[in-house]
Parts: structure tokens; sequence; C-alpha cells
């Protein structure tokens, strides 16, 4: 991870890393560094749930509430298919 730290992916794997250790505030900041490393819908939304753990983790269920709804209306905008190549790729 380190040898792409700034690429999208591992900021997000990174971020995700810090999730499942207890460790929300650094998740974020690697997170939200995702979010603006790379902003297509496709590669945000495991940032949004990511996000939403996190916020949960810092006990701010409202703001955990916000990212995961956004989450959510994004998936049911796809109605269950994958998305467009150009919001993934």
């Amino acid at each position: 991870l380190q040898q792409h730290k700034d690429a999208y992916w591992s900021l997000t794997e990174q971020g995700a890393l810090h999730v499942r250790a207890g460790r929300p505030e650094e998740a974020i900041r690697l997170l939200e560094q995702s979010l603006a490393a790379d902003g297509r819908p496709g590669r945000e939304v495991l940032n949004w749930l990511w996000l939403a753990l996190a916020h949960r983790q810092r006990g701010k269920a409202d703001e955990a509430g916000r990212w995961l709804a956004r989450a959510d209306r994004w998936l049911d905008q796809q109605q269950g298919q994958s998305p467009p190549e150009s919001s993934v790729m």
C-alpha cells in the first residue's frame, strides 16, 4: 500500500484498515483524501460506507447516517447493475 500511498484505492484500503483497527480519526482523514483523489461515484461509494462506519465508531450517529444514506441512494440508482465503466475506471 505504501508504494502507491497517494492512489485513491490505496487510501481507501488504508482507511478501511484503520476503521477495522478502531482508529476512526485516521481512517476519516485517509478516506477523505481518497475522495479527493478520485471523485467518481463508483469509486466513492466504498469510501462513503467506510466513512459511515468510522463516524459510528466516533459516536457520531447523525454523520454516519448521512454517509450511509448517500451510499444507499447511489446504490439504489444502480438498480442492481454494475456502474458504467466511466464511473469506476
